[in-house]
């Protein structure tokens, strides 16, 4: 009966959780400016129907304001479908989405955008990407991208090296985590055992006793505790080989990066 009930409860209580968190979604979604999200979109050259944070406000059924979403969709569309906005994109390294805009219109967006993309393609640009963390995107022509990624490697190069004794910290960090939590593990464990062998002893004497109880009640709670401290120990090295990862990632690929 006592279990039933505590099944229950413990159901009652993820409701309420998943509850809250849709609650607070959509109080969220709610609170948008949907013309403006409407135009951000549109001035990336995104639909809003691929849009992730939209989809997850009509996934918790909030009240979206249709109307002016697909307004600031076709003010932001007229922005991004200019002559001097195509131009802008490609000077900023970014490739140009012609499927939102009037196809008749597309051929001298291009063109400009090609222009703004050779302005890109320089060794200064080149250097700043590398040194920003971005990745270059291999939007430049032939005759200028030698030069723009020789400029690019050895500033990527840089940034790589200088992420990677962070990186080796943090993997310190954690194995120090690790370390003291084995070292409470034993002690919880020697704790446990101890109680363990007393409410062995009690349970033989009087079972129903308030000793019995409150000994079974303490065994249980070093258990949890323990296996709590084990969960931890699970998530740090987790953690921990995540970090490793990257670090290989990043040391192959400074390895085929230019000097």
């Amino acid at each position: 009966m006592i279990g039933n009930l505590s099944k229950l409860v413990s159901l009652l209580f993820t409701v309420l959780i998943f509850s809250s968190c849709a609650m607070i979604t959509r109080n969220t979604c709610e609170k948008v400016n949907w013309f403006e999200r409407g135009q951000s979109l549109a001035l990336k050259g995104q639909y809003p129907a691929n849009d992730k944070q939209l989809k997850e406000c009509r996934k918790v059924k909030a009240d979206i304001d249709e109307d002016q979403l697909d307004l600031g969709f076709k003010r932001g569309r007229e922005l991004y479908c200019h002559p001097e906005r195509a131009f802008i994109t490609g000077k900023e390294g970014q490739a140009f989405a012609t499927d939102i805009c009037d196809q008749s219109r597309v051929g001298g967006l291009l063109k400009k955008h090609a222009e703004g993309v050779r302005a890109f393609c320089t060794p200064a640009s080149g250097k700043q990407l590398g040194a920003s963390g971005e990745t270059y995107n291999s939007i430049c022509p032939s005759d200028l991208e030698s030069a723009f990624k020789t400029a690019y490697s050895k500033a990527r190069k840089g940034y790589l090296q200088g992420q990677l004794p962070g990186l080796r910290n943090q993997i310190q960090q954690k194995n120090n985590e690790i370390s003291q939590a084995k070292n409470q593990l034993m002690f919880l464990e020697g704790q446990r055992l101890v109680l363990a062998g007393q409410l062995s002893s009690a349970k033989s004497k009087d079972p129903m006793s308030s000793m019995t109880q409150d000994l079974d009640s303490r065994v249980d709670d070093l258990q949890s505790q323990i296996r709590a401290k084990n969960s931890d120990i699970q998530t740090d090295q987790s953690a921990i080989n995540n970090l490793l990862s990257k670090i290989s990632s990043i040391e192959g690929e400074i390895s085929g990066l230019e000097d």
